[in-house]
């Protein structure tokens, strides 16, 4: 082999393996943008998954009273019927 025929193996061989190189740590670094960015989404996802929790148990807490209400205004309208049936028997 001619030492031209040589150098451009050598040329090519260099440039292949640097080219290895390059995208080795390119996809390393992909990697780990990609591994931050997908934390920061977790952590969104479960921040949100944790304000629905507390929506939910300050909905259930507003359902509560607003059935307590209910009962109060049925307990209301009891009474007002026995004051109506008081007033009555009074006359």
């Amino acid at each position: 082999m001619s030492d031209a025929v040589i150098v451009g193996l050598m040329s090519a061989t260099g440039s292949i393996i640097v080219q290895l190189i390059i995208s080795w740590s390119k996809g390393r670094e992909t990697n780990a943008t990609m591994a931050v960015h997908e934390q920061k989404q977790q952590d969104s996802l479960d921040e949100v998954k944790n304000e629905m929790v507390e929506i939910k148990k300050r909905l259930d807490q507003h359902n509560g009273y607003a059935e307590k209400f209910a009962n109060a205004s049925k307990d209301i309208a009891i009474i007002q019927k026995d004051i109506e049936y008081l007033k009555k028997g009074v006359k």
